[in-house]
């Protein structure tokens, strides 16, 4: 009892904490020329009045995201939506931690220390109540973490997938997902695949050359140049850590390189990481 006091003490405050700032962001945003909500969220709602209308989402100048986004906030205040799903992280953070520990005094201690330093994060909840949809990724990837390591791949197929649509982002985390589900067998399978290709020679001719097209775009090139090495070393690091078994450390290392090493770096990028 005094353990479930204390979450209802912790989300209570979470709660408080962003009434509060939804609160001073209303102020701001009509008091000052710097406004508190995102620039994105106007975005979100003028979309989300063109799919009302019967419109398409993309009528609106740089929205660049999923209409499934619009349609949600057709049904629903985003700010609201997105607070929900910052709580919703944390329940996930929670049973997930509950998970790890099975020394249920030890659980209950990281289940609160872990809760807490999510929900009373002011980084983490200025972003959700400036109108920020990250919050809406994080809680679906922890959640496709909570039906892994509880082996209800249905479910956690349908979260990764809805994470996948609404953030491609998310797609790097596909390989320590399917390592993690499988990996003795897939080390196994890559062994005794390897050891056949170096067996058999390669019938290819030395004189076969692979299709250029000259027409390739230079810009886009150069960026997909650039962008090799930075996906190459998050999935590799991601793999490495998903064959040993611990998929929260692979998607947290995976996801600091892939920041890192980005050429943009925005906040809400290390809203990505808090979670982990």
């Amino acid at each position: 009892m005094q353990t479930y006091a204390q979450y209802a003490w912790i989300f209570a405050a979470g709660i408080t904490l962003r009434c509060l700032l939804a609160g001073f962001g209303i102020w701001q945003d009509t008091a000052s020329p710097v406004k508190y909500t995102d620039i994105d969220y106007s975005v979100f709602t003028d979309a989300a009045r063109l799919v009302a209308a019967g419109s398409s989402p993309f009528a609106r100048a740089t929205y660049r995201y999923t209409p499934l986004l619009a349609w949600l906030l057709v049904v629903v205040n985003g700010k609201l939506l997105f607070g929900v799903c910052d709580l919703l992280t944390a329940v996930f953070i929670a049973k997930i931690n509950l998970h790890k520990h099975r020394n249920p005094n030890e659980a209950s201690i990281n289940v609160i220390f872990e809760a807490f330093l999510w929900i009373l994060n002011p980084f983490v909840a200025v972003i959700s109540t400036r109108g920020n949809a990250e919050s809406i990724i994080a809680v679906l990837v922890l959640a496709t973490v909570y039906f892994l390591i509880n082996r209800n791949i249905s479910f956690a197929a349908v979260t990764f997938g809805l994470a996948v649509h609404l953030k491609v982002y998310a797609i790097i985390y596909a390989l320590p997902f399917w390592l993690f589900i499988d990996c003795k067998n897939f080390l196994i399978e890559n062994s005794k695949k390897t050891q056949s290709n170096v067996a058999k020679p390669q019938n290819r001719s030395q004189n076969q050359k692979l299709p250029i097209n000259n027409g390739i775009n230079q810009d886009l090139l150069s960026g997909l140049i650039a962008f090799i090495p930075q996906l190459g070393v998050s999935t590799f690091i991601g793999a490495k850590a998903a064959t040993h078994g611990d998929i929260y450390f692979a998607l947290f290392a995976q996801t600091f390189s892939f920041v890192m090493l980005n050429k943009v770096v925005t906040s809400q990028y290390f809203m990505w990481l808090s979670g982990y």
